[in-house]
């Protein structure tokens, strides 16, 4: 029944170069509008958009350390939530997704 709209993937070790590539391509290919790739050990979610069939990094929300600053260099804060663009109304907040989850070293 067609495509769906959003996808999101997990990286492990195992998956990752997989899900980065030949995924990738098979996703936009049929036309997956968004497309998540959650990434636990370094605490961020990179968002591809579908363009012209290629997907392009729209952005990447990350946690940062509690020994960082929490600002970019022009003193903007760091996001810790995003939104969807395909669905407004989902509100993904970093700190719950990352909640308890160990971090590969």
């Amino acid at each position: 029944m067609g495509a769906p709209d959003l996808i999101v993937e997990v990286l492990s070790p195992s998956t990752a170069k997989r899900d980065r590539g030949y995924k990738m391509n098979l996703y936009a290919d049929c036309g997956i509008k968004e497309y998540w790739i959650v990434d636990i050990n370094n605490r961020a979610i990179e968002v591809y958009l579908l363009y012209q069939n290629v997907y392009i990094l729209d952005n990447i929300y990350a946690l940062y350390p509690d020994y960082l600053l929490n600002s970019t260099s022009d003193g903007e804060a760091l996001q810790s939530t995003f939104t969807s663009h395909l669905f407004g109304d989902m509100v993904i907040d970093l700190n719950e997704v990352f909640n308890g989850l160990m971090v590969e070293v």
